[in-house]
């Protein structure tokens, strides 16, 4: 059954049942539409094109797919459910035109309201209580309007910013009503990319030093000198107001994310912030309890350092994370919950009021991180000694739970360890591919034109996969599987058994005229790209000269968009035999039919014996040979061109009279011969088929007998089919359009066997 039948599922397969309509056309399938989130090379954009200079758009990868559309090889297939119902998150959802907020008055660390409440009162800047999202504004009900201080009565800013903050019971970061001033208010630092300190941060004392690390990515250095520190500046810009700091000035309940890597652990430990400004310094200085790194690698305070298993590890990055609110800290280490530290507040003498605990309270004008232990008295640098960097940092004025610090981290690391993670394990995937030796980016072996080609040219006609592929491509592909079935030793000895040692010699010899002819065919494809016929001949016509007696020489050429390709044979020092092979039915005019039905085979290699040398390689002969690659109409046509001009100055005489002379035999002086007549392509498969009817006119060339010659080409298909095999091992899932592929394989390669099978008599 053709595989254009049926209806596309979501993973881009193809279903036995016809369309309700009975002629709807079979969408694009691509290898986007099996793995969302996996991109392989383009077919193009092998190791060898990349050396040779065949890219086409060079830095873009594209995805392998098979049924393009406009570009075959691009991701052209369906987007996914999931990708059809992504929000940006980043960006908030706004109410309606009555709320008259300007975006332009929005902070640039994404504050997802005005800086100054709308006219008509002092407004709190909340949204409604009927909002139905989380704090980015997805799926939020319309409804939001804001709430006038004036309305609520006194007291009712200060209760809804706690509501937002603890929750209505005050529960450690439950979220409740969501206020714009402090959800995202705050300030972000992210040095991964190179950029240097955001409007707010400033490195107190030296100049930032941005440096690149191992992975690619970039980190802040902090200098050795523990005098030096960050020192955060926040203001309205930030969304940090008056209404959202305490009575002293200072906020008691945010979250600050700091990524960084120590090379060593602490001796003793090393202070992230406590609040305020740097440690004083001097014989009478007191040290101020901070939040910090223990010598165990522990984050905590008030000797609180949490538990081993999250510690800092040497030598790798910790995404640390501190949200405090009233009465508790809590500290995190790469999203596990670490130290819990509890901040009591004191009853005042006259027993009517409670002092608020205001440790590790941030002061926004002059909070230092990172700020030294130089007021501890100790003499040692503890920096130094730790070697401390940070990628990432940031402050906000809203408390976390357990749920929201997996959530943000998961956000934040999306574009930084997790994404390496995942490309680690794509290229360690990659690695075991078939296809590895010739992308960077493998894909399974049965999505490469080549492999379809040998199995599928009865049943891809009309479908995304007819034309699909390239010379060069497939004799890549080819010398890849040829090289690997004379190396397989269990196939060799199961199939090949009955082969002479010279019949091996002779399929080894033919593994290195088609690996020698890879980079001339993507020079050829390159040229036939941007033009330039010129170089592509000069280079032809010197590794012509260089062809030894014995030799051969795979040339690839095309003729009205079809791949062809020439075959020279020098058999001595002043002559050669000179092949065109062919497998195109609408180009096959000059070669010979045999009608044994119900099937119509052609002579597909045009074999010119007895050609003299200088002909061969005569310059002139090339350009016009390059010219007939190249033109599609004229007042001969292309394929005219070709064999009543070309060939016969190859000949020396009309190609009819050569032709006539003897034709069909096997040795002819100036005359024609050729394999037996052969299959056909049944679709736009000549890229492969060229090459492969070529391989089997020089194995009996040089004396493989037909037999023998029918057993490498199974060894052949049943190598492609073996990488097939490996590659089901290291693939997610397989959509049902590649099933079918891989059982077409498999079905023409018990065909194959069972032709082969020697006749036996079945007794009763």
């Amino acid at each position: 059954m053709p595989l254009r039948k049926g209806r596309r599922g979501r993973g881009g397969g193809f279903s036995d049942d016809e369309d309700d309509d009975g002629d709807r056309q079979e969408a694009a399938f691509s290898a986007n539409n099996r793995h969302d989130d996996e991109e392989y090379d383009a077919v193009e954009d092998t190791k060898l094109s990349r050396q040779t200079g065949r890219l086409t758009m060079a830095g873009t990868m594209f995805a392998f797919g098979l049924f393009g559309a406009d570009d075959p090889w691009g991701a052209q297939g369906e987007s996914s459910d999931d990708d059809d119902r992504r929000v940006d998150a980043d960006l908030p959802v706004w109410g309606g035109a009555d709320d008259a907020v300007d975006a332009d008055d929005t902070a640039a660390d994404g504050l997802t309201a005005p800086r100054t409440p709308p006219a008509g009162g002092t407004r709190a800047g909340r949204w409604g209580d009927d909002l139905d999202s989380d704090e980015y504004g997805e799926d939020v009900d319309e409804n939001r309007g804001w709430t006038t201080l004036a309305e609520a009565g006194p007291g009712a800013l200060r209760a809804s910013r706690r509501r937002g903050l603890g929750g209505a019971d005050g529960a450690h970061g439950a979220p409740g009503g969501l206020q714009w001033s402090w959800d995202m208010a705050g300030l972000t630092a992210d040095f991964r990319e190179g950029d240097g300190l955001p409007d707010g941060l400033q490195l107190a004392g030296a100049e930032p030093e941005v440096v690149e690390d191992e992975d690619g990515t970039s980190s802040l250095l902090m200098p050795a000198d523990e005098s030096i520190c960050l020192t955060l500046s926040l203001g309205y810009d930030h969304g940090i107001s008056p209404w959202t700091l305490e009575d002293d000035g200072k906020l008691h309940a945010y979250t600050v994310i700091i990524a960084l890597r120590l090379d060593n652990l602490p001796t003793t430990s090393l202070p992230l912030f406590n609040g305020g400004p740097a440690a004083l310094t001097g014989p009478n200085a007191k040290p101020a309890e901070s939040v910090q790194v223990y010598k165990n690698g522990g984050v905590g305070a008030l000797g609180q350092c949490g538990t081993a298993e999250t510690a800092i590890k040497p030598g790798r990055y910790a995404w640390v994370v501190v949200t405090r609110k009233p009465g508790d800290l809590v500290t995190y280490v790469n999203g596990r919950r670490c130290a819990e530290v509890k901040l009591e507040s004191k009853a005042k003498s006259d027993g009517k009021k409670v002092e608020v605990n205001a440790s590790f309270a941030i002061d926004p004008k002059q909070c230092a991180i990172l700020p030294g232990s130089t007021g501890s008295g100790s003499d040692s640098s503890e920096r130094e000694a730790c070697g401390v960097a940070i990628k990432y940092m940031a402050m906000r004025t809203q408390t976390w739970n357990d749920d929201k610090v997996r959530e943000e981290l998961l956000k934040i690391r999306n574009t930084d360890e997790f994404a390496e993670d995942r490309e680690d394990f794509k290229e360690a995937l990659a690695d075991h591919l078939s296809l590895q030796p010739l992308y960077g980016k493998p894909p399974p072996v049965w999505l490469h034109p080549t492999f379809c080609a040998a199995f599928c040219d009865h049943a891809i006609e009309g479908t995304g996969l007819d034309g699909v592929g390239s010379a060069h491509t497939s004799l890549e592909f080819f010398a890849l599987v040829l090289k690997r079935m004379l190396a397989n030793r269990s196939l060799t000895a199961l199939f090949g058994s009955s082969l002479a040692h010279a019949e091996w010699q002779a399929c080894n010899a033919l593994l290195l005229a088609v690996d020698e002819a890879k980079k001339l065919a993507h020079r050829f494809a390159q040229s036939l790209q941007n033009g330039h016929g010129r170089m592509f001949l000069s280079q032809l016509v010197t590794a012509l000269a260089k062809l030894k007696t014995g030799e051969v020489k795979l040339v690839p050429s095309c003729l009205m968009g079809t791949p062809i390709l020439f075959v020279i044979e020098r058999v001595s020092k002043e002559r050669c035999r000179f092949t065109v092979v062919c497998t195109d039915p609408n180009l096959l005019a000059y070669h010979e039919a045999a009608a044994e039905p119900p099937k119509l085979r052609y002579r597909t290699c045009l074999v010119l014996d007895n050609v003299a040398w200088a002909r061969a390689t005569d310059e002139a002969f090339w350009g016009l040979a390059w010219y007939v690659a190249t033109v599609n109409s004229g007042k001969l046509k292309p394929e005219q061109l070709l064999y009543e001009v070309l060939l016969s100055f190859l000949c020396d005489r009309p190609l009819d009279e050569a032709l006539g002379a003897t034709p069909g035999s096997s040795s002819a002086s100036s005359g024609a011969m050729g394999p037996p007549p052969m299959s056909i392509q049944k679709s736009g498969t000549a890229h492969y088929r060229t090459l492969s009817h070529a391989f089997r006119y020089l194995m009996g060339a040089r004396g493989v007998g037909p037999a023998a010659r029918k057993r490498v080409m199974l060894m052949l298909r049943l190598e492609m089919l073996a990488l097939a095999s490996h590659d089901l091992a290291f693939v997610r899932q397989v959509s049902r359009a590649e099933r079918r592929i891989i059982a077409i394989a498999c079905s023409q390669i018990a065909h194959h066997t069972s032709k082969l099978a020697p006749a036996t008599q079945v007794e009763d």
